[in-house]
């Protein structure tokens, strides 16, 4: 069923229950998640599978699993789109890193809560716990920080 790259292996699946079909015969990027082929570079397995079928990608495009299972190369489970299309889609579904999650994070959840019940102006809480104003503006106008709810 799927393409055999030229002089490479046969790409072997095998099918999940809700329609996935995952590629037992490459391995695993083990910081991305995604599969690869060492022959072939950095190029994605879901990517080559999108090109055999849908011809080149256009510079600056991505290509997105709709299944939000990154070893998927199901043709029906991938579409294109841009980088903000799949920050869109990653927020929407509740995938992105919430809170203290974010590795740059200088806030916590209680910060936050603080944040939230203060009447104070956002230049002094900004100062106060080291962040910019638009971080604070970010939390009261709930922008950002949205799981974490404030004592009333």
């Amino acid at each position: 069923m799927y393409p055999k790259e030229r002089n490479r292996k046969s790409i072997v699946v095998i099918e999940l229950p809700r329609g996935c079909h995952v590629c037992t015969s490459y391995k695993i990027d083990e910081t991305k998640g995604y599969l690869y082929s060492a022959k072939r570079g950095v190029k994605g397995l879901h990517r080559f599978i999108y090109e055999q079928v849908h011809g080149a990608i256009p510079r600056g495009k991505v290509i997105m699993h709709t299944c939000d299972k990154r070893d998927c190369i199901n043709i029906t489970h991938l579409k294109m789109g841009s980088a903000e299309d799949n920050r869109l889609d990653m927020t929407a579904k509740g995938r992105g890193v919430k809170g203290t999650q974010q590795h740059l994070a200088k806030l916590n959840d209680n910060k936050v809560k603080k944040i939230l019940e203060s009447n104070k102006s956002n230049i002094f809480l900004a100062k106060q716990y080291n962040v910019t104003t638009t971080t604070i503006r970010g939390i009261k106008n709930r922008y950002t920080w949205k799981h974490v709810e404030a004592r009333k």
